[in-house]
């Protein structure tokens, strides 16, 4: 897991996450508000944020796991005060039903199969 961190001006929308087509889930979790029971963080995907909508980082801990289709969009996020907060990604890729992963990966004409 790769983990970044994000930070949010007063009702400014931002990027925190870029999409990525090989990212297989996320955490996103709110750190810091202004002040304790401040205003809420809301997050879109693949789309531009608005308070009021999307899923809601309601106040410090608070945090949302996106697994599947839905973690490959883009996450951006907008707050009335300022806010910051993390996030641990995940990719995948699926290599250990290939007996010889390295020789196959890098010549997959060509493969190299094992001694038997």
């Amino acid at each position: 897991m790769a983990a970044s961190s994000w930070e949010l001006e007063e009702n400014v929308v931002l990027e925190i996450l870029p999409a990525n087509p090989y990212r297989d889930e996320y955490l996103i979790q709110l750190h810091t508000l202004l002040e304790d029971g401040s205003y809420p963080v809301w997050l879109a995907y693949g789309e531009t944020a608005e308070v009021g909508k999307g899923i809601c980082l309601g106040n410090q801990g608070h945090s949302v796991r996106i697994m599947g289709a839905k973690s490959r969009l883009a996450v951006s996020a907008v707050c009335e005060g300022t806010a910051a907060g993390g996030i641990e990604t995940g990719t995948h890729i699926e290599y250990r039903h290939v007996l010889n992963w390295p020789a196959w990966w890098t010549n997959p004409q060509l493969p190299i199969w094992p001694k038997q």
